[in-house]
């Protein structure tokens, strides 16, 4: 977890080294405020070590650094995105975070130079945690929509018999 989190309950004081859930709804909206700065290296401090974040955009992505690179992916298409959380749900080590994933595209994405379309998704992340931050991130949203929506995907004209 990056130094600059907010939470002083940072590290959880649990002896068998489980966050308490005040530290993980603290993680999570300091994940949230952090995601303005763009910082791909930053964002990626939020993960552990061996952090496992899979997407229907990346696939499964393994490893801080790769974490970092997909960041970075994501902050150069859309230099201005974040993400505004609805609502969370903690239960143990888990958590489930509802967010809307805002941004205009003036990067590259998917083979498409920015477009400058703005969007907003509906995200849902499924969270686990580990005593040194989210060591599973799984992130459910429209893709295809997403894509569409960017110009990245065109739905094919019905042909005509």
């Amino acid at each position: 977890m990056p130094a600059s989190a907010p939470s002083p309950r940072w590290p959880p004081e649990r002896a068998d080294g489980a966050m308490e859930r005040r530290a993980i709804a603290d993680l999570i909206l300091a994940f949230e405020a952090a995601m303005p700065g763009h910082d791909a290296k930053a964002q990626a401090e939020f993960h552990t070590a061996n952090g496992v974040w899979q997407s229907p955009a990346s696939g499964k992505v393994v490893g801080r650094t790769a974490i970092e690179r997909n960041y970075r992916y994501w902050f150069e298409a859309f230099p201005d995105l974040m993400l505004d959380l609805q609502e969370m749900l903690i239960d143990g080590q888990s958590a489930v975070a509802f967010w809307v994933l805002k941004g205009r595209q003036e990067g590259p994405f998917f083979g498409l130079d920015g477009v400058g379309e703005r969007v907003e998704v509906p995200i849902a992340m499924v969270l686990e945690f580990a005593d040194d931050g989210i060591a599973f991130l799984q992130s459910f949203y429209d893709f295809s929509g997403l894509l569409l929506k960017t110009g990245a995907l065109k739905v094919a004209e019905p042909k005509k018999p």
